[in-house]
């Protein structure tokens, strides 16, 4: 058009609503046409795993692509919220809603203390130090024996939220779900 705005406009936006809605709808639909399956645990499980590690690619995105730095360190700062989550629920008896952002707090201070001296490197040694940094944490995690009780065999806490059991792979999968659309809606806006 002539006065420099696209003529797909509107209709682009309403056709990724539209696909959004779709997929939306498959990954509700998804818990009923794998319970037909033999492994459908296995695959409820795997897809779940994917819904988290979105939210954290949600996070990465924001900070390559809205800043333009690299870091690697981010699995290492989902691992640690995680570590803080669980240690808040299952060894001070903390609820999940008050954990979680307690977490995130602790995690954002966290990657705050670790930001302040990297920040100031150039961006090719930003990214070696947040390598370095991951592997690190990562064996901090696997060495300190506090964090013991979170070895890759433990079980966690059973969650519940307004009364429904988190314990219960269906529901897990549903809430993360939820949380992938919301982080995907902020992360948007």
């Amino acid at each position: 058009s002539t006065n420099g705005t696209s003529s797909q406009g509107p209709s682009a936006s309403r056709s990724t609503l539209i696909a959004c809605a779709i997929g939306l709808a498959l990954f509700c639909a998804l818990p009923f046409l794998l319970d037909q399956a033999p492994t459908s645990t296995y695959w409820l499980g795997l897809l779940t795993q994917v819904g988290y590690f979105g939210i954290a690619a949600i996070g990465l995105n924001i900070l390559v692509g809205c800043s333009g730095q690299l870091s690697f360190v981010h699995g290492a700062l989902l691992g640690f919220g995680a570590f803080t989550a669980e240690y808040l629920v299952g060894n001070l008896g903390l609820p999940p809603l008050l954990a979680v952002p307690l977490a995130g707090v602790a995690t954002a201070m966290l990657g705050f203390i670790i930001a302040l001296p990297v920040y100031r490197l150039s961006a090719l040694y930003m990214a070696i130090t947040t390598i370095a940094l991951q592997f690190i944490l990562q064996d901090v995690f696997l060495r300190v024996e506090w964090l013991s009780f979170l070895a890759p065999d433990a079980q966690g806490a059973d969650y519940s939220l307004f009364g429904i059991s988190l314990s219960d792979e269906n529901n897990y999968y549903y809430f993360v779900l939820c949380l992938v659309v919301v982080m995907t809606i902020f992360a948007a806006n």
